[in-house]
C-alpha cells in the first residue's frame, strides 16, 4: 500500500525493481503485467530472486491529473522481502 504509486509514464526506467539490501548493485526488474495498478496498490508476480533480503523500489511518473511528472518519482517499500533457501 502506498500513495500515488501507480506505474505510469514514458521514462524507460518506469516500473518495479527489487534491490538487494546487502548489495545494492544487484537489482531485478519485475517484468510482465500487473494484476492491479492503482494509485495506492500494486499487485503482480515477484521475479525469481536469489537468497537474501530485498527492497521493492517503484519508479513512476504518475501525477493526479492527466499529465505525467517530468521527472520520475522513486518510492521504496517500507517492508523488506526475505528470500531463504527453502530447506
Amino acid at each position: 500500500m502506498g500513495h500515488k504509486i501507480k506505474i505510469a509514464g514514458d521514462d524507460p526506467g518506469i516500473g518495479v525493481r527489487f534491490t538487494s539490501e546487502s548489495d545494492p548493485s544487484q537489482s531485478v526488474k519485475a517484468s510482465g503485467r500487473l494484476a492491479e495498478n492503482t494509485t495506492s496498490k500494486l499487485i503482480g508476480i515477484i521475479p525469481a530472486l536469489s537468497v537474501g533480503t530485498w527492497k521493492a523500489v517503484i519508479k513512476t511518473q504518475y501525477a493526479s491529473g492527466a499529465a505525467f511528472l517530468k521527472t520520475p518519482r522513486v518510492v521504496e517499500s517500507a517492508v523488506n522481502l526475505t528470500v531463504d533457501a527453502g530447506k
